[in-house]
């Protein structure tokens, strides 16, 4: 590196001259450079975003339209209104198109709740009938004697319909939860993502610039 003590007025605003000119041809290739890079990743990154936040609005609308359905099936149970057709129809594909999202656990309590709304409703589950060849079918026997017992000694019968409905309602509203935090963290991670391309791009810029400087230096030191 020359000693810039020695040097002339004349000389240092030559080598400043030499460097700025340098900068300024080298500078338009930069800027294309990272605008290039920059778009490229930040159409990639909002392709990602709308993915996911597409993703999370679905699955937040099945479960929110899960909640309104099975609230009115619940409504109409406790003030003896009919049901129709269609609203029976909307709460079975409603609850059907939650199970995809469900662990296992879960599934197996949304499948009671709709079971437990047939059951209310009069609609027999085929999977427990069974023949009077059944161990079981005896003690299905017994629990329709001892109901019809309870009713005759007034006795208050709780539907089971109303305890499943709460557990189903309370796996609905964490996963409601869960989606809005999924969703934050994620839109989060793409934008700390896009921060961190930035800063590399920042890094490439200062070291070409610094090369250049080295370069234009080490002509001029010849």
């Amino acid at each position: 590196m020359p000693d810039f003590s020695k040097w002339e007025t004349s000389d240092l605003i030559a080598f400043v001259t030499i460097v700025i000119l340098g900068v300024s041809l080298i500078s338009p290739m930069i800027v294309a450079f990272v605008q290039r890079r920059t778009e490229l990743k930040s159409k990639m990154l909002d392709i990602y975003k709308e993915s996911y936040s597409k993703r999370y609005n679905r699955e937040y609308y099945i479960f929110q339209d899960y909640i309104e359905k099975s609230g009115t099936i619940i409504a109409k149970l406790d003030s003896s209104q009919k049901l129709s057709d269609k609203e029976i129809q909307e709460f079975e594909s409603a609850s059907l198109k939650c199970l995809i999202f469900l662990s296992e656990s879960e599934r197996s309590e949304f499948d009671v709740f709709r079971i437990n709304v047939k059951k209310a409703l009069g609609i027999e589950d085929p999977r427990e009938k069974k023949t009077f060849m059944h161990p079981d079918y005896f003690k299905e026997l017994n629990k329709t004697i001892e109901k019809f017992s309870q009713l005759y000694n007034k006795t208050i019968i709780v539907s089971p319909i109303y305890s499943s409905f709460n557990k189903c309602i309370n796996i609905a509203a964490q996963r409601l939860a869960t989606i809005q935090a999924e969703e934050k963290a994620q839109l989060h991670l793409i934008q700390i993502t896009l921060l961190e391309h930035l800063h590399r791009i920042s890094l490439t810029i200062l070291q070409k610039l610094a090369s250049l400087c080295k370069s234009v230096k080490s002509k001029v030191c010849k």
